[in-house]
C-alpha cells in the first residue's frame, strides 16, 4: 500500500524550509524526492501538501510539488509492473526515466513551438504594417477632405481623435481624449474647429458642469480642447491668441485644511485587534505615518533598507530620499522581514476606511467642492475621508508640530520646494487657539 507524506527540511537562512515528498510501500524501500520549493513554515500544510495562497508565488510553488508528487507515484506504479528490483535505486531509475522522457517531450514542444511564434511574429509585423500603411491613408485622406472644406473633416471631434492617434501620450491620456471627444459630441456633434473660439469654449465649459463634472475635471476638458485646436491652427488657418488667451471660468476652492490623524487617533488606530488578513493594510498604514513614505513608496524591499535607514528614489518625483527609522517603522519591518507585502490600492483604501471607523476616527469635518459656480459643502465622519495618503500628511504634520528642523523634513519626504511643504502642511499641524492666545496685545 502506497502513501504520500509531505515533509518540511530545517529552515535556511532566509527562514525557509525547503519541501520533500517521502514514498512509502510496503514492497518497496521508502523513496524521498526534494521538490525545489522553500516556503516559510507557516505557510504550508503538511497534511495537504499546498502552500498557502498568502504568498505571492504560492500557484507556481503548488505546480511544482505537484508535479513531483505525480511523477513519484508515476514511477511506483511502473516499478510495481517491472521485472527491476524493487528498491530504492529502481524506484530512482523508474523516477529519472520518467522526467527524463518529459523534458525530451517538453523540449520537443518548445521546438514546435518556436516554429509557430515565428509565423505569428511575421503576421504581427504584416498587420503593422498594414496598419500603419492604414493610418498614412486615412491621415491622406484627412488632409484631402480639409482642402476641400468637406464637412466631416473639420468636426472637433474628427481631429481629437487625430490628436490622440498621432501624438506620443500615455494610454491613460489617450483615455481622456476618448472621454473629450466623447463629450463634445454631447455639448454638439457639429462643432467644427474652425467654430472654436472663446464663447463656444464657455458654452462647453456649462455643458461639463451641467452634467455634475468638478471643477477640476472641466478645466482639464477644456484645457485639452484648446491643445487640439492649437495643434492643427496653422494648418487650418485658425487665429491662435484668442484661444491660447482663454481661461476657463471655474474656480478651484482654496485648500482646505490638511486632513491628519491626531496623537489620540493614531493611537486608537496603533491598539485595534484586526483580523490577521487586515494586519497588513494596518502596518502599511502606521508605516507610512512613521515614515513619510507615499503608498507607491510604501512595499519595501530588503534592498531599500540600509542600516537604520529606509534609502529608495521615489516614483512621483524621481527623488532619492533617505529616512531615519523609528522604532515604530524598525517594528513593523522586522515583522515583515524588511519585505512589505504588495497592496492593491484599491482595497487597502476601503480597509483603510473600515479600520479607521472600527478606531473611532469619527470626528465631523467640513469637506467641500465646487461644481460651476455651486459650492457643496458638508460635515461628514473623518474616517470616510481618510486614505493612504493621510499617514503622509500625519508624519510631516506631527514632524512640523514636534519642531523636526524643515530642511532635514524637505529631504527626507522629497519635497522639491520649502514653500511646498509648508503651504499645505504647516498650518494644519498648528493648534489655532494656541496660536491666537500668543497674540495678547489685541
Amino acid at each position: 500500500m502506497s502513501k504520500i507524506t509531505f515533509i518540511l527540511r530545517p529552515a535556511n537562512a532566509k527562514g525557509e524550509c525547503p519541501v520533500s515528498i517521502k514514498h512509502k510501500h510496503s514492497t518497496l524501500t521508502p523513496f524521498t524526492k526534494k521538490t525545489g520549493v522553500s516556503v516559510p513554515p507557516q505557510y504550508f500544510d503538511k497534511k495537504t501538501g499546498k502552500v498557502s495562497n498568502r504568498l505571492p508565488s504560492h500557484v507556481k510553488d503548488n505546480a511544482k510539488i505537484e508535479q513531483v508528487r505525480a511523477d513519484i507515484e508515476l514511477a511506483a506504479f511502473r516499478l510495481e509492473r517491472s521485472i527491476e528490483l524493487r528498491d530504492r535505486a529502481g524506484m530512482s531509475k523508474a523516477y529519472d526515466d520518467i522526467v527524463s522522457s518529459r523534458i525530451k517531450l517538453d523540449k520537443n514542444y518548445r521546438t514546435m513551438k518556436a516554429g509557430y511564434e515565428d509565423l505569428a511574429e511575421q503576421l504581427r509585423h504584416e498587420i503593422a504594417e498594414l496598419k500603419s500603411q492604414l493610418e498614412e491613408k486615412q491621415i491622406e485622406l484627412r488632409d484631402y477632405e480639409m482642402i476641400l472644406g468637406n464637412f466631416d473633416g473639420k468636426l472637433l471631434k474628427a481631429y481629437v481623435h487625430r490628436y490622440r492617434d498621432t501624438q506620443k501620450i500615455t494610454d491613460n491620456t489617450k483615455r481622456a481624449y476618448t472621454n473629450l471627444a466623447r463629450y463634445i459630441t454631447g455639448f454638439n456633434q457639429f462643432w467644427e474647429i474652425t467654430d472654436v473660439n472663446p464663447d463656444t469654449l464657455i458654452g462647453f465649459e456649462n455643458y461639463l458642469i451641467s452634467l455634475g463634472l468638478n471643477n477640476s475635471s472641466t478645466n482639464q476638458y477644456v484645457k485639452r480642447a484648446k491643445t487640439v485646436v492649437l495643434k492643427y491652427a496653422d494648418v487650418l488657418q485658425i487665429n491662435k491668441q484668442p484661444i491660447k488667451d482663454h481661461r476657463a471660468e471655474s474656480k478651484q476652492l482654496r485648500k482646505q485644511d490638511v486632513l491628519f490623524l491626531s496623537t489620540e487617533e493614531l493611537n486608537a488606530f496603533k491598539e485595534l485587534e484586526v483580523p490577521k488578513r487586515r494586519e497588513v493594510v494596518k502596518d502599511s498604514f502606521l508605516l507610512m505615518c512613521a515614515t513619510g513614505l507615499r503608498f507607491s513608496d510604501s512595499q519595501i524591499t530588503p534592498n531599500q533598507v540600509v542600516g537604520k535607514f529606509i534609502v529608495l528614489t521615489t516614483k512621483k518625483t524621481n527623488t532619492l530620499v533617505k529616512i531615519p527609522l523609528n522604532d515604530t517603522a524598525k517594528a513593523i519591518l522586522a515583522k515583515y522581514k524588511n519585505e512589505m507585502p504588495y497592496q492593491y490600492l484599491p482595497n487597502f483604501s476601503r480597509v483603510l476606511k473600515a479600520l479607521a471607523k472600527q478606531a473611532g476616527i469619527d470626528e465631523l469635518v467640513y469637506n467641500a467642492k465646487r461644481v460651476g459656480t455651486e459650492i457643496i459643502a458638508e460635515y461628514v465622519p473623518k474616517h470616510t475621508l481618510i486614505s493612504a495618503h493621510v499617514g503622509r500628511k500625519t508624519f510631516i504634520s506631527h514632524s512640523l508640530a514636534s519642531g523636526v528642523n524643515p530642511a532635514v523634513l524637505k529631504q527626507w519626504i522629497g519635497h522639491s520646494k520649502m514653500e511646498l511643504m509648508f503651504s499645505n502642511y504647516a498650518s494644519g499641524a498648528m493648534n489655532t487657539v494656541e496660536e491666537m492666545n500668543k497674540v495678547s496685545s489685541i
